[in-house]
């Protein structure tokens, strides 16, 4: 056998006696296709600079990814406890969506109590809005939309008062459909749960169950934060249902973190791991100062049972008569970046406790980061501040100066969740090397 470094004859010996290349390790250039002595910084027949080895490059030298080993005794026991924690807590808030005791039928809403089911005659059984209990009653609802939605424009000369009654039932379909689908959503996510839990176990290797108890952290968020846009106190009360379901929820959540830090044991203790868990740790933080600044963002005081002043005062304006197409304009996108913070909010939370709970199951270089994600949420962020001072300037007659605070920590949780998101990518796999 010849050398394919040196060109020595070496028989059949692993390493070549004169130059000491390992048989079969041989680079070849990507310009001309020739070999390449062992060591070399360009090949000696074009010139073309070599690229380094990953073999050779310390830094890139890759752990061996911890997820993929069988677990030890400890860390089935560890699976075993926390995974049977979260399927007790996320029974629970099934029961709590599904049979709805917790959700009262008499909401207060401001100045009056209404039941958003009784535009069409339902009568609810035990005074809630039990799922179970009452899944007629939804349908029927649902059923009748498009009636209640085409009533307003039966009289073509009055255009406007017709979009102000289609805005102000807006807040009233979010509420019904966002409690049925918060009620699926942890569900399904208890189902999954269930399957991942006996898949786990029966696998050998480490788990946790922090993907479906964030989805089911996030869909109750989706129900919190429609209650502070309709100004619903009673729904988010501390004995509410929503409000347990938030609290188990996060626990479930809380629970998956602390199991993924015993799974990384000694590997936290490097420098590395601790900032990347810190830095995780901060974008989560930024998304959840967001979410629990939005019912600030749209009310000039906290307080649930006033309502939504901001919804209230486009309502009036669409009913009015003087409202132009600019005032539409402006309004309309009020409107929907007020939707779309409701539904967005909760996501990026759920994608930042995912990443927050599986810091260290990620397999170095298949872990690319978080920025991109933090910049689109800090900037669905700036614009919905940037609309919402434009409108209170413009349509409320307000001075900047004395703009809500609220409006400010809002953003305050996307420049948080980027700066962290940065430091993250920063220190992304620090603690991957060898």
């Amino acid at each position: 056998m010849i050398c394919a470094n040196c060109n020595s004859e070496i028989g059949s010996a692993m390493f070549c006696p004169n130059c000491g290349s390992r048989v079969g390790s041989v680079q070849y250039c990507n310009g001309c296709g020739e070999a390449v002595p062992a060591g070399a910084r360009s090949c000696p027949n074009c010139g073309k600079p070599v690229p380094a080895s990953k073999a050779n490059n310390g830094s890139l030298r890759r752990r061996a990814r911890r997820d993929g080993e069988v677990r030890t005794g400890f860390q089935t026991l560890v699976c075993l406890i926390c995974g049977i924690a979260g399927l007790v807590l996320l029974g629970v808030m099934t029961y709590i969506s599904l049979m709805g005791n917790l959700f009262v039928a008499s909401l207060e809403t401001g100045a009056q109590v209404i039941n958003p089911l009784d535009p069409i005659g339902n009568e609810l059984k035990d005074g809630s809005f039990a799922l179970v209990a009452n899944i007629e009653a939804f349908m029927n609802y649902f059923m009748n939309l498009p009636e209640r939605f085409t009533v307003g424009f039966s009289d073509p000369d009055m255009i406007l008062p017709g979009v102000g009654h289609v805005v102000s039932l807006v807040p009233e379909v979010l509420l019904v459909a966002l409690l049925i689908i918060s009620a699926v959503i942890t569900v399904i996510a208890t189902v999954v749960a269930v399957f991942r839990f006996i898949v786990g176990m029966c696998s050998k290797r480490y788990f946790t169950l922090v993907s479906p108890l964030a989805w089911a952290l996030s869909a109750q968020l989706m129900l919190y934060l429609v209650c502070a846009f309709c100004g619903v106190s009673s729904w988010i009360s501390f004995s509410s249902g929503v409000m347990l379901n938030l609290l188990l929820a996060a626990g479930g959540v809380v629970i998956c973190i602390v199991s993924n830090l015993l799974f990384a044991g000694k590997r936290f203790l490097r420098p590395g791991s601790i900032v990347k868990f810190v830095s995780n740790a901060g974008i989560a933080a930024g998304a959840a100062i967001a979410i629990f600044a939005f019912p600030m963002a749209i009310t000039s005081v906290w307080d649930a049972s006033l309502g939504n002043e901001l919804l209230t005062s486009v309502i009036l304006s669409f009913a009015g008569t003087e409202l132009v197409l600019p005032d539409f304009a402006i309004i309309a996108a009020l409107l929907l970046l007020l939707m779309k913070c409701i539904i967005s909010l909760p996501r990026f939370f759920r994608l930042t406790l995912d990443r927050l709970g599986k810091t260290f199951k990620f397999d170095g270089y298949e872990d690319t980061g978080f920025v991109t994600k933090a910049l689109i949420y800090f900037i669905g962020l700036a614009v919905f501040v940037a609309g919402s001072i434009v409108y209170l300037i413009m349509f409320g007659g307000y001075d900047i100066s004395i703009v809500n605070t609220g409006l400010y920590v809002f953003a305050a949780g996307g420049v948080i969740a980027l700066v962290s998101a940065v430091v993250n990518r920063i220190f992304l796999n620090k603690d991957q090397i060898a």
